[in-house]
């Protein structure tokens, strides 16, 4: 029966003794290793308190001298706020076990102001609807496309399927092109 399997008959005789002595609960699969959780050196408050700030925050803004959550940024923060020191290679199982992957940040510009865009579309724009009927005019809306010499080839961490942003400023050659709809 060994050979059918692909056990040594010492493995077979132990299987067969341990269901003799213990019945169909020998069939249970025996879960080896650390329980989840265990031995961690940092509280599941604290994970959940770190992963909140890697979220809603890039690190310069917690005082670190970089903009990207990268895993040294990472494990910089945690031995910065909670005094304990992770290896770097730790830092990617980590992040992967809170669920956050290296990610190409999308920019937003420090100007945007979705507050005020709302605003001009419910007020402004209705009496300007109002106008252009009145005076029997079209109305176009204009849109720019234009090419940078700039290319940020930085990741950060951020959570799966929730693509991290960065706010950057500065100037490089750029060639636009206007079109109105």
């Amino acid at each position: 029966m060994s050979k059918l399997f692909g056990f040594t008959p010492t493995t077979v005789s132990r299987y067969i003794r341990d269901y003799k002595k213990r019945g169909e609960e020998s069939f249970s699969v025996i879960v080896r290793g650390r329980k989840k959780g265990e031995k961690r050196k940092i509280t599941a408050s604290e994970e959940a308190s770190i992963q909140k700030i890697i979220e809603i925050k890039t690190p310069d803004e917690v005082g670190l001298d970089c903009v990207l959550w990268t895993r040294k940024a990472v494990r910089e923060y945690i031995g910065k706020t909670y005094d304990v020191d992770y290896a770097v290679r730790s830092m990617t199982d980590i992040l992967s076990r809170w669920g956050f992957s290296p990610q190409k940040p999308l920019k937003i510009a420090i100007q945007k102001d979705p507050i005020r865009v709302q605003k001009w579309l419910d007020e402004d724009y209705v009496e300007i609807k109002k106008q252009a009927i009145k005076e029997g005019a079209s109305i176009y809306w204009g849109d720019e496309m234009g090419l940078s010499s700039t290319d940020q080839r930085g990741r950060t961490y951020g959570k799966k399927g929730h693509t991290p942003s960065i706010k950057k400023t500065g100037s490089r050659f750029r060639c636009n092109m206007i079109a109105a709809i």
